[in-house]
């Protein structure tokens, strides 16, 4: 999942109109199953779709059906099955059934020789990453929030019909064929990681390596339709590249264009990506939705094919905990930005720019001194994303940096992180097998003949400093991080178009002056709020002591409130190459910019030695 951590822009016209056979594939052939699914989509109401699933006999005496109570990749507890109502059951000659709840979140039919038939209505949530999910024109289907499954029979394959508006079309990455309307899934797992976008929207593609990639458009937004369709596939290119291979059939990416100066967050998919976009700033440049789109492509592999041992089988139920959501998260922003640089979407200057933006917002976190990356990444789901605490995507994505710099110094070049992902995905991914921060440190160890067990002991599963100065220096960087004074009203965290307020210290004068977490701060000083970096802005501008407005919306009543300006300490980063670098230094610095062919392994006789 991506958040929302920049505005991501687009600019043209998109060409008008879905080629369903640019989606499908697979055979019209009778599939073995036990679960298919109908879906009636209402024009007249968006809010709420009717779900018929029809159940062959099964040979268990009851019959429970399921509804997810969170999405992978959003580690929340959602609470879908709140969201299910009119549910009725009947048997295929039509008897209406009962049915008990075994628990608030199921519901237990007893089988028939004939088989089931279960409607049942369902309220479509918003969601945080793409914040609109439907308008009078469209509509986002996102699987664990629409369809229930048979306990016991995930497994299985499925089929899913949608039954839409006249003039209403679908986009799907799951397969189907010209003489069906059925869309084939090999399993639930797979189903439900295939969101699909239903209504009127414009579309573009490209082939990659043969394989069809859609781009498909909602919103208003003029752009340079040929440069956004270059930028993505330079992006594709780049990735697939990296790991050898095109590991899907077709590949989807779902562009929300949100209005105004908001955009959404990501949310990837193995097939598929959602995606939020600014509609106001796609018209400036389209390399802003660059980044945004690298960090979900990537997932195709780091998560969704290279997963956490957690992640084997997923329990749609209940919490999956792990301690390497840093890896997942944070080692992919670490490759958004290589792709960024890599691909020439971003100068050098520009990657390093992010890398120390990131070590400023790393090194501000006085939590950092207390709380491992592995622990916040277990302890995600009860803290949320934007806890100011110590964040598992920048701390992930720094480790990333200092992983790959000490990779190249102690191979002298050659091997890199690039070896390690690639390794991974040869040994555990095509292996179907889940790995663990000590698989990540033992394929460390093997690539490298150097031991990385202080690294991570230290810095991943503990809390000491992390050795920037070591770490730049080996490479041949230059690094210093400065300490200066800023004015502030306390860490505030801005979500969403609206300015929500979250992770409010109460310590803080914006606190005492009676702001709270989900208030909506509507402006600063009279001036209206568009973005937290333009909050950051305006607070720059007033003095210690000085009071500052703050507008705010609660519960639909606006506010003024009056706080205090104070100061904090704030850290400044720098990176710059040394002067006359060593032939090594130059290699390593060339290389991870620029990707240079690096060693899979290092020989066996050069694993004796330190290199």
């Amino acid at each position: 999942m991506r958040l929302k951590r920049h505005l991501y822009l687009v600019t043209g016209t998109i060409g008008l109109g879905l080629c369903i056979t640019f989606l499908r594939g697979g055979s019209d052939q009778s599939i073995s199953q036990t679960v298919s699914y109908t879906v009636r989509v209402d024009s007249t109401r968006l809010q709420s779709l009717q779900v018929e699933m029809r159940i062959k006999p099964v040979p268990e005496a009851d019959v429970t059906l399921r509804m997810p109570r969170w999405s992978p990749g959003a580690y929340r507890i959602r609470r879908y099955p709140r969201n299910v109502h009119s549910f009725e059951v009947h048997d295929a000659n039509g008897t209406a059934l009962s049915y008990t709840h075994a628990t608030p979140d199921s519901w237990t039919i007893k089988s028939t020789d004939s088989g089931l038939r279960v409607s049942y209505g369902v309220e479509v949530p918003s969601q945080p990453w793409s914040y609109s999910v439907s308008d009078s024109t469209y509509l986002l289907i996102e699987g664990p929030s629409t369809f229930m499954y048979v306990a016991g029979h995930r497994a299985q394959s499925t089929t899913v019909t949608y039954l839409l508006p006249p003039g209403w079309e679908v986009a799907s990455p799951l397969a189907t064929s010209p003489t069906s309307d059925k869309f084939y899934a090999p399993n639930y797992d797979k189903l439900i990681d295939a969101p699909a976008q239903v209504g009127k929207f414009e579309t573009n593609g490209f082939s990659l390596k043969g394989v069809p990639i859609q781009l498909v458009f909602h919103g208003q937004a003029n752009f340079d339709t040929a440069g956004f369709v270059s930028m993505v596939q330079k992006i594709c290119d780049y990735q697939t590249g990296l790991f050898g291979e095109v590991p899907f059939e077709r590949y989807v990416f779902y562009y929300n264009v949100l209005p105004g100066p908001w955009s959404g967050g990501g949310l990837e998919h193995a097939n598929s990506a959602t995606i939020g976009l600014s509609g106001d700033r796609l018209s400036a440049s389209v390399s802003s939705a660059a980044e945004v789109t690298a960090h979900e492509f990537f997932h195709t592999w780091n998560v969704k094919r290279v997963f956490p041992k957690a992640f084997r089988a997923i329990d749609y139920q209940t919490e999956v905990r792990t301690p390497t959501l840093w890896f997942v998260e944070g080692v992919t922003s670490y490759y958004e930005a290589l792709s960024m640089v890599r691909t020439g979407l971003w100068t050098p200057e520009a990657f390093w720019e992010e890398m120390e933006h990131q070590i400023e917002q790393l090194q501000r976190t006085t939590e950092r001194r207390t709380v491992s990356v592995a622990d916040a990444s277990w302890r995600t789901w009860e803290r949320g994303y934007n806890n100011p605490g110590v964040s598992f995507y920048n701390k992930g994505e720094v480790l990333g940096l200092l992983l790959d710099l000490r990779i190249r110094s102690v191979t002298h070049n050659r091997a890199s992180l690039d070896d390690l992902l690639k390794r991974l995905n040869r040994e555990f991914a095509r292996e179907g097998r889940g790995y663990t921060n000590t698989d990540i440190l033992a394929l460390i160890n093997r690539i490298t003949g150097d031991d990385f067990t202080p690294f991570f002991r230290n810095y991943v599963s503990g809390t000491k400093e992390l050795p920037y100065e070591t770490a730049f220096t080996n490479a041949g960087f230059n690094v210093q991080i400065s300490r200066a004074l800023e004015a502030s009203v306390g860490d505030i965290t801005l979500v969403g178009k609206s300015n929500r307020v979250l992770g409010l210290s109460r310590t803080s004068s914006a606190y005492r002056a009676g702001l709270r977490d989900n208030d909506l701060l509507l402006k600063f000083d009279e001036a209206p709020i568009v973005s937290a970096d333009q909050f950051h802005r305006l607070l720059q501008g007033k003095k210690p002591g000085e009071s500052a407005i703050l507008e705010i919306k609660r519960t639909g009543r606006g506010h003024r409130l009056y706080a205090t300006v104070a100061q904090r300490e704030t850290i400044k980063c720098e990176i710059w190459p040394k002067a006359g670098l060593s032939e090594l230094q130059h290699s390593i610095q060339e290389g991870l910019l620029h990707a240079n062919e690096t060693l899979s392994t290092v020989s066996e006789t050069n694993r004796k030695t330190r290199l």
